[in-house]
């Protein structure tokens, strides 16, 4: 799953009247279920400032933390180093 620039992302807010934080919410709640990806790029990528920043607003949003809403729905994946 390629990051999305922020133009496409500022156009699905401006047509849908969704909010930038739930557009961010939705895209982190994408990479998380799909990638294997750490959740500090997956944060930067969705457009979060920061991991922390990811995860309060999962908290608050969601009542889970990343890790948590991965684990749960995320595809199962080996990560290899």
């Amino acid at each position: 799953m390629k990051a999305l620039s922020p133009r496409p992302i500022v156009s699905v807010i401006n047509t849908q009247g969704i909010s930038p934080g739930s557009a961010r919410l939705a895209i982190a709640r994408r990479y998380l279920e799909n990638s294997p990806k750490p959740l500090k790029e997956i944060a930067s990528l969705s457009g979060f400032a920061t991991e922390q920043k990811m995860r309060r607003s999962f908290l608050k949003l969601l009542g889970t933390l990343p890790t948590a809403y991965r684990e749960r729905f995320g595809v199962r994946c080996t990560v290899r180093t």
